[in-house]
């Protein structure tokens, strides 16, 4: 009878990272074990459209079905069905459409040969004891061997950190380091060039890296002129202006022309990518009391951005869905809104915002135009004090919350009474920051290296969480978030701006 005929199913066999996809299943005597995602096929249907649509039904991703690895039938109670596994991966982009399993609650991962068999539907766990896993993965790991190669260069005051990452797995990471006796004879950053730029080559060189490896180079973005963030192709304009630093000279700067460098060989992509001139100010923000002191957009955009979005993307949203307080809080501190994904103000951590560990941060206007005028500075002894001595390292000695933490709890007050000033500066700003939001923020996020100190998070957490749910990234990853920028762009080249 047709009653009998057993009903066709297609059933996903999607690989991620060594893991294979399962789904919960609700209802009926099947009520919550897990199961092969995918559904019924349509009339004339194929195995690999059915599959196809149904995970784009269900789960909203994109997904590459391949060939089916076993037909089984089985019956249960009141039905028999023809189960079709087959084959899956992920469509691009890939990381979005992981990001999208992560973020949903009725999915989970299981290592192939650790799958909870007990609270497997019977049928697919018929299935997973038959499914040739170890040719499935092993054709897996074929596909992630084909993700490209990306060159990293973030260079810092006395160092350079490289790192690879094939896809956005890292593969190889190494700090070059120099003295200040080895850089006292160069006048600025851009003299450093050539030395910056031989001693990378040479690194990856004993490492087992030639440039033709790379399907694409970053480096951080150095102060150049305003733009808004994003990803930009190293082109002549930007050559230019990374070289005469527009805006002023710093050791970011040599980033992306040393990623121009590497990729001249090979003509691959060069980028950088969210410098700290990123200026997404609405203009209101742009407006100070005087006329000759505008305020200017000098941010920690990468850090800022890479973690808004990871937080977005735990939440199940995208970063232009939703409305973030974010304090960076690291050497220099950036606290600022997002609103959706754009970063409308903020504070310049050279003029103003809380003290950090070795900023002054806002000063009383008075006292600081008596300071200029004692005879005791010039604008550059001044300016050092101020932006490289001044907060904590004035008040303490040293700017290491970790050493000031163990000063409180070996009972010294005045430890405890600068940190927690500190902290209070910080919630001050996000209690404004949350203003130009008009108080419609989705939550408070703290992250730089002085969010490992409990001492500060729980300062700053009783004063504004009544403003939003306080969420803590401590620590940065620039090598990663660059590594972020640089894999979308070869997925999608259009993604990446014309520096004009």
């Amino acid at each position: 009878m047709k009653a009998d005929l057993p009903i066709n199913v297609a059933a996903g066999v999607l690989i991620y990272k060594g893991k294979v996809l399962m789904a919960k299943r609700h209802g009926g005597y099947l009520d919550n074990l897990w199961e092969f995602p995918g559904g019924k096929l349509e009339k004339d249907e194929t195995p690999q459209a059915a599959i196809k649509r149904e995970l784009k039904e269900e789960l909203d991703i994109d997904i590459i079905p391949e060939k089916t690895l076993l037909v089984l039938e089985h019956s249960y109670p009141d039905k028999t069905i023809r189960l079709h596994f087959v084959n899956c991966k992920f469509a691009e982009p890939i990381e979005e459409n992981a990001t999208k399993i992560i973020n949903n609650q009725e999915t989970r991962w299981f290592v192939p040969t650790q799958l909870p068999l007990s609270d497997i539907c019977p049928a697919d766990r018929i299935a997973s004891t038959n499914l040739p896993w170890e040719l499935i993965l092993k054709n897996s790991e074929m596909d992630n061997s084909e993700e490209p190669l990306i060159l990293v260069i973030n260079p810092g005051s006395l160092t350079t950190k490289i790192a690879v990452f094939k896809g956005l797995d890292i593969q190889y990471e190494d700090e070059i380091n120099y003295t200040l006796e080895e850089l006292k004879d160069y006048k600025t950053s851009i003299d450093q060039l050539d030395l910056r730029y031989n001693s990378v080559v040479e690194v990856l060189k004993k490492a087992g890296y030639k440039s033709q490896d790379f399907s694409a180079a970053i480096g951080r973005g150095g102060p150049i002129k305003p733009m808004v963030g994003g990803i930009y192709k190293v082109n002549s304009q930007l050559l230019d202006d990374l070289v005469n630093h527009m805006a002023t000279d710093h050791v970011s700067l040599l980033g992306g022309l040393i990623a121009y460098k590497i990729s001249e060989a090979t003509g691959m992509p060069a980028f950088i990518a969210d410098p700290v001139s990123c200026d997404e100010y609405i203009d209101l923000a742009k407006i100070s009391g005087c006329p000759d002191c505008p305020r200017i957009s000098l941010n920690h955009h990468l850090n800022v951005k890479s973690v808004a979005e990871e937080v977005a993307e735990a939440d199940g949203k995208r970063l232009d869905e939703v409305n973030y307080v974010v304090a960076h809080l690291g050497g220099g501190f950036t606290i600022c809104p997002l609103e959706k994904g754009k970063m409308i103000d903020g504070n310049n951590t050279n003029d103003e915002g809380p003290m950090t560990p070795a900023r002054a941060g806002s000063l009383p206007l008075q006292g600081l135009m008596k300071l200029c005028f004692t005879g005791k500075y010039d604008y550059k002894s001044l300016r050092k004090r101020l932006t490289q001595n001044g907060g904590l390292m004035e008040h303490l000695g040293t700017g290491d919350c970790r050493e000031i933490s163990k000063r409180i709890e070996e009972g010294d007050e005045k430890a405890r009474l600068i940190l927690e000033a500190m902290a209070y500066q910080i919630s001050k700003w996000i209690g404004a920051m949350a203003a130009a939001l008009k108080g419609k923020v989705d939550a408070i996020i703290l992250t730089g290296g002085i969010a490992y100190d409990k001492n500060v998070v729980n300062w700053v957490t009783e004063r504004v969480s009544w403003i939003a749910p306080v969420k803590v990234r401590p620590g940065q990853n620039e090598l990663l978030a660059l590594a972020k920028h640089a894999y979308k762009a070869i997925k999608n080249p259009s993604i990446a701006k014309d520096y004009k």
